[in-house]
Formats: C-alpha cells, sequence, structure tokens
C-alpha cells in the first residue's frame, strides 16, 4: 500500500492498477507459502505456491509501475525492492525443488526486498520528516547503488560459484 501511495505522491497522473482477485491471490498465495514452508521447505506444495506467490507478486508490481518511475530515484528504489520479493519467491520455489540453495533465495527476500525497501523507505521518510524536499541526493543515489549491489552481489555470486558463497556474503 506505501509504494502505490508514494508513486501517486510523486506521479500526479499515477493510476495503480488494482484488482481484488490479485490482492487475494496475492495475499493468499504468500500465507499459503508461508505455512507450506515451515511444514516442509522441500516439497511440491511448497513449490507450487512459491510459484503462485512469485507470480501474483509480480503481476501486482507491474500494476504499479509508470513510465516515470525509473528518471525518479526516491521512488525507482522501491519498485527495485518491491521487484526482489517476486525474485525471492521464485527461488524459494526452486530451492523447493532442490535445484539451487534455499540461501539464495533467503537473500534476494532479506537483504533485496527487505534491505532496499527499508532504506528507500528512510531516506524518504527522513527527508519527509526534517522539512527537507523529498528529492534525493547524488549521495543517496551512489548508496541506493550500494545496497542494490550488496543485494546481487548476495545471490548471484554464490549462485554462479557456490563453493565461494562464504566470500561472496562477507563482502
Amino acid at each position: 500500500r506505501v509504494i502505490p501511495f508514494f508513486t501517486g505522491y510523486v506521479i500526479s497522473d499515477f493510476k495503480p492498477k488494482t484488482y481484488s482477485w490479485l490482492e487475494v491471490s496475492t495475499h493468499a498465495s504468500t500465507v499459503l507459502f508461508a505455512l507450506a514452508a515451515v511444514w516442509n521447505e522441500f516439497s511440491l506444495l511448497t513449490a507450487v505456491l512459491g510459484a503462485l506467490a512469485c507470480i501474483s507478486h509480480f503481476f501486482r508490481w507491474l500494476g504499479w509501475s509508470h513510465r516515470r518511475i525509473p528518471r525518479i530515484p526516491i521512488l525507482l528504489i522501491l519498485h527495485i525492492g518491491y521487484l526482489f520479493l517476486p525474485l525471492g519467491f521464485a527461488l524459494k520455489s526452486l530451492a523447493a525443488l532442490g535445484l539451487l540453495a534455499p540461501t539464495l533465495a533467503t537473500h534476494a527476500l532479506t537483504v533485496g526486498a527487505l534491505g532496499i525497501i527499508i532504506y528507500g523507505m528512510i531516506t524518504r521518510v527522513s527527508l519527509g520528516h526534517t522539512g527537507r524536499p523529498i528529492q534525493s541526493t547524488p549521495m543517496i543515489h551512489f548508496s541506493y547503488c550500494l545496497v542494490i549491489l550488496a543485494a546481487f552481489v548476495r545471490v548471484i555470486g554464490p549462485w554462479t560459484l557456490p563453493a565461494q558463497s562464504q566470500i561472496w556474503w562477507d563482502s
């Protein structure tokens, strides 16, 4: 709810495309996935529910898209962070099938989705609450790049060179 709100606040002609069936399926698939993963992290049911969560979150994100977002870093960071959510669910699904290490999905969800969104929210809210213009500076842009790079390094590095996973995670 926050990402479409902030996007609409900055882009006057933005109207998020929301569908009640998509909202219900997004929440339901996410909760059911979490329950299935607690019950048995490595099962076909967990993989299917993770794939459904991935697809529904991705289409939800598409409904929040606007052509001007890439030119507004303080919004773009939130949208990139949210995009790590379907990526994390896709990786969780593959891990549930034994096709990759579950830590890749964990890093996509924690450093990618949570880390990026939290950092994006902190910069936006701290500017607004201190009375400054809600516009990111070059230093904030640089820090956005670093947090995104950290997420990619923690997912792509161990995926491509699994024997050196600890090196990627310590970077």
